[in-house]
């Protein structure tokens, strides 16, 4: 099962951050995705699938977008 939680910072409007449920505590990498740009939104998944799945295995996928 992977987890996926809402951050909210000023600078940073929106971050996703994806990890494997159970693995909360073991030492992994983050994995940083930017994509959008100004005016275009970055992907908002509700759940892992596709390559964020994939890259659970490995690591904390974070995902950072501005709104």
């Amino acid at each position: 099962m992977i987890q996926s939680s809402f951050c909210d910072y000023e600078a940073i409007s929106l971050c996703l951050l994806f990890f494997v449920v159970g693995k909360e505590e073991q030492a992994m990498p983050y994995l940083l995705y930017l994509q959008g740009g100004p005016g275009f939104e970055g992907p908002r998944p509700s759940e892992a699938s596709g390559w964020i799945q994939r890259a659970c295995e490995e690591f904390r996928v974070v995902l950072l977008d501005q709104v």
